[in-house]
């Protein structure tokens, strides 16, 4: 298998501040066809000193996958690149990720120069090391043509679209203002790693409906890493999963998260709270990079008018900024790590219960209190726990709690949301738990109680499964855009149309098409006329 990604983006110049948009496919390099293989597309935005300014995890959909990347503010004027990857293809190494370079402008910031030499100096040099090529010998043909090349402000257009192919197809259509164009390319066939040598053993697992993660344990007093330790892997959310894995006899761990149920706030507890251990988390993102000549940047004087443009742009998505509309999140899932509980109670239904421990004592009828003020016990009554002297799983916020000092019983209820009860045993692996206690704040921050001994928090990337909307839906807010139009669209025979309402910004737009097939047709179109939006 030679997974490898192409990426489309809508072009390859951008000012601080705005949005690259793009869309990913997976192909075998070796058949030259789009496949469905890995679930999960890296993404990493960086500059020539190999530091990241952007990074993203998305989720792929049958091979499929269409996002962005938002520029901050303070990135300074300068060349910059944008690469794509799976957790598959790390086992190649960076010369096989697709790596496209990208001209970026900061008009609000001086630009000072650093280096010696110019991009004319470079500028019939290869950026990558390996050649790429484009697309197979069979190509689609793709032609196009807009209903008008002049239109106003706030109008409609339509777009028609023709290939030489029986086949389905499916475009990828960008619109952006000015003329700055950019053409997608395939990386070369290698079936080797960044040594050179046939890969023989798969360091880095394919990612197919999960997310991996890998780790390790090691003592803290020896730095000797640990064999046979439990962890517990869980998001800071109101709805709870556990994820549960071992350490090898490295000490390693490999942990698979389900995508719908990620936070950037992730806990990885230990079972084991007697000795001290250090848990090391490894890069979700790929270190290494290629070696690339380093270049300074001078923008043409040709992009004036343009960088001009796209200032006012900017500026007035600034001003309502507050008024425009948020991409709407996927869905989230109900169904906790132990199913449903069999019972659930609101705190805000009761009043006149000050804390934690007068709640559980008064309303939690699965539940017992034992003891008072610090030495304070709460345990769940279960069939197997009629001496009330078994210890339950409690979670709070999403986190499992394994020292039970650490549930302060004198947390005020006003801070409290829920508390979902499992009367019952619950068998997590190897380990035995006499129900759960399943804890929820009013701001799910985690931030109530102490997280356990041989614990650590981390800020963790999650797979992004919704793109940003791209539609005109507030109309309350001048409509004024640089990349006017990026989406897909499928077509199952021969010709598709499409209509593009247009902003409230005047300009020349450039209009570009990358079409495929599932047999490997492939084409890229620019309109050789530009759109003038009066």
């Amino acid at each position: 298998m030679q997974e490898r990604i192409l990426l489309i983006i809508d072009q390859d110049f951008y000012l601080a501040g705005e949005t690259i948009n793009f869309f990913a496919v997976t192909l075998d390099a070796g058949l030259q066809i789009p496949i469905a293989f890995s679930s999960i597309l890296y993404v990493e935005l960086y500059d020539q000193d190999n530091k990241v300014i952007a990074s993203k995890k998305v989720l792929f959909k049958d091979g499929e996958a269409i996002n962005s990347i938002e520029l901050p503010r303070d990135i300074t004027t300068g060349l910059y690149y944008i690469r794509a990857y799976t957790n598959y293809m790390k086992n190649f190494g960076p010369s096989v990720f697709f790596t496209k370079r990208l001209k970026i402008v900061n008009p609000f910031v001086p630009y000072i120069a650093t280096l010696a030499d110019t991009l004319s100096r470079h500028e019939h040099q290869t950026v990558l090391q390996h050649p790429p090529y484009f697309g197979s010998s069979e190509r689609l043909k793709i032609s196009a043509q807009l209903s008008t090349t002049e239109a106003n402000r706030g109008d409609s257009i339509i777009l028609d679209i023709e290939s030489h192919t029986a086949d389905s197809v499916q475009y990828i259509v960008a619109m952006h203002l000015g003329d700055e164009r950019t053409s997608p390319s395939f990386p070369e066939r290698n079936v080797y790693d960044q040594n050179g040598s046939p890969i023989s053993r798969l360091t880095f697992l394919p990612e197919f409906t999960h997310d991996i993660v890998t780790g390790s344990i090691k003592a803290t007093n020896s730095n000797v890493s640990v064999a046979d330790k439990i962890l517990y892997l869980a998001f800071v959310d109101s709805i709870s999963w556990i994820t549960r894995c071992k350490t090898d006899s490295l000490g390693r761990f490999t942990a698979t998260m389900p995508i719908e149920y990620q936070r950037e706030d992730l806990v990885i507890s230990m079972v084991d709270t007697t000795n001290e251990f250090s848990i090391l988390l490894e890069n979700e993102f790929y270190p290494e990079f290629e070696e690339l000549e380093k270049e300074d940047y001078f923008p043409e004087p040709s992009l004036k008018s343009i960088i001009e443009a796209r200032m006012i742009n900017l500026q007035v998505n600034d001003a309502y900024g507050n008024m425009k509309n948020t991409a709407v999140s996927a869905e989230r899932p109900l169904l906790r790590f132990y199913g449903f509980p069999d019972n659930e109670y609101k705190i805000n239904t009761y009043t006149d219960l000050p804390n934690l421990e007068e709640f559980v004592r008064e309303i939690v009828l699965e539940a017992f209190v034992r003891g008072r003020r610090s030495q304070v016990n709460i345990l769940v009554k279960t069939e197997g726990n009629s001496t009330l002297n078994a210890t339950p799983l409690v979670v709070f916020d999403g986190v499992p709690l394994f020292q039970a000092n650490h549930l302060v019983p004198g947390i005020s209820t006003e801070k409290l949301k829920s508390i979902q009860v499992v009367a019952s045993r619950f068998f997590f692996g190897s380990e035995v738990y006499e129900g759960i206690l399943d804890i929820v704040s009013n701001d799910n921050s985690f931030s109530l109680v102490e997280k356990d001994k041989n614990s650590v928090r981390i800020n963790f990337c999650p797979v992004n499964t919704a793109p940003a909307s791209r539609s005109f839906v507030n109309f309350r807010i001048p409509q004024y855009t640089s990349d006017l139009y990026f989406d897909t669209l499928r077509s199952a025979g021969e010709k598709a149309t499409v209509k593009i309402a247009l902003p409230q910004n005047a300009g020349s737009y450039t209009l570009s098409i990358f079409g495929y097939t599932r047999n490997g047709e492939m084409d890229y179109f620019v309109l050789p006329d530009l759109l003038y939006v009066k």
